[in-house]
This record gives C-alpha cells, structure tokens and sequence, in this order.
C-alpha cells in the first residue's frame, strides 16, 4: 500500500485562500461546469484555479488587495479570464515533459510550481491551493515598488502573469515526474513584462463602454469580459 505524503500549508494560507474564494462565491449565483477533453481535472478542480485569479483580479481592480502596509492602485480595463481547455492540454503537456518544459511560447506566460519528494497517487488538489498562494504571497511580502532581487523577480513575474489586464484565458493542470510534482498555468495573451504593475491605473469599470480593449466587451462587477465577435480558439 503507498504511503501518501503532502505538504501543509500553513494556516494563514489557507485562511487567505477561503477568504478569497468566499470573496469572490458573492459574485457567483450558479459555478459553470468547466469540462474539457481530459479527465485528469474535474470541473470542480479547473474552478480552484480560475476562480482564485478571476477573486484577485477584482479586488485588485477595485483598490482592495493589500500590498503589504497599502493597498495597490485601480485597475482600469481589467478582464476577467475563461478557461480554455487548449492552454490546459499544453501546459500539461509542456508539464508532462519534465525537465525540458521551461521553453517560452511568444504571446504565452507561464507559471510552475514544483514539490518534491512527492507520491504519485492521487488528484492534487489540495496542492492546487498551496500552489496559488505560494505564487500570490509575495504581495504580502514585498511592495511591488522596492528594487528587486533576482528572487523576488521571478517571484513578481508569476503575479504579473496572473494580473495582466488584457489576458483572458487560462489553463492549467499538473503532472508528475517520478518523486516530482509540477503545477502550472498557461495565459494567454501574456507575456512578459518588466513593467512595476501589470495594468493600467485608473477606475475598476462600472459601465460596458468602460471596457474598450476588446469589441463588445460588456463591465461585470469591476471586471471587464471579453466580446464573443468571431471565433474564440482558446475557449472551449
């Protein structure tokens, strides 16, 4: 019989993921079942990860995350992701490959999490969580504003790809190679930047005419979504 063994997180981690997901269940009457060609996630697992960044992309838009002792400016023209089952099949792929994974795709970011001395067995999903908060905690560590170390760098660029206004799509899932574990995330459009903050500063949207980065774009609760004219190839 495999012994399992996980990581813990610690519980003001976890606090701050529940209060998050809580945060953002007020703006959600009925969760959209997410299914895609695989079956390594469920719906219910797809919606841990779109529904973290689509809670820290509006209380960012709205001037309510905390950034250490302040708070981080508006955000105007931020957009709300959707879950694109392509972006999920090719970051598990890219996962899939181990080592060889880290090639960057123009037009694309990607986030990776490792755990190592890790057993195979098992839907991660309680690593999903500490996954997210591990790339999110360096808001409560760092002011985005203080000079970098190459730490904090890499650090930084993971929240940029989750705060980059005009992205709308995500996909993510994980992959195992022998002892090792990998998450990750595929965003798309994104790339890398070297800006402080990853948005334009200015009012969250309050009206669809608010929302101009894209056509037919409509405002919803501080978050901007994308119009549906022509074909949407990540989606679906």
């Amino acid at each position: 019989m495999l012994t399992m063994t996980r990581p813990y997180a610690t519980s003001n981690k976890i606090v701050s993921f529940v209060l998050l997901l809580f945060g953002y269940s007020l703006y959600s009457v009925k969760a959209q079942i997410l299914d895609c060609f695989n079956d390594q996630l469920t719906s219910e697992d797809r919606h841990i990860f779109l529904d973290f960044h689509n809670a820290v992309r509006r209380r960012v838009a709205k001037g309510k995350q905390a950034n250490v002792d302040e708070y981080l400016p508006t955000a105007s023209n931020m957009y709300k992701m959707k879950w694109s089952c392509l972006l999920e099949a090719e970051i598990h792929e890219r996962l899939s490959r181990c080592q060889s994974y880290r090639k960057k795709m123009d037009g694309f970011g990607m986030n990776i999490h490792e755990f190592s001395d890790f057993t195979p067995g098992y839907t991660p999903d309680f690593e999903f969580e500490e996954t997210l908060n591990e790339w999110w905690s360096v808001m409560e560590e760092f002011k985005v504003a203080e000079p970098r170390t190459t730490d904090t760098v890499e650090r930084f660029q993971k929240v940029a790809n989750m705060l980059s206004a005009s992205t709308t799509h995500i996909g993510c899932s994980y992959a195992f190679c022998q002892e090792v574990l990998y998450i990750g995330c595929m965003y798309h459009p994104n790339g890398t930047t070297q800006a402080r903050i990853p948005y334009k500063t200015g009012p969250s949207c309050k009206h669809d005419s608010d929302c101009t980065t894209y056509r037919h774009s409509r405002c919803s609760d501080g978050l901007c979504i994308k119009g549906m004219a022509g074909r949407d190839v990540f989606y679906g």
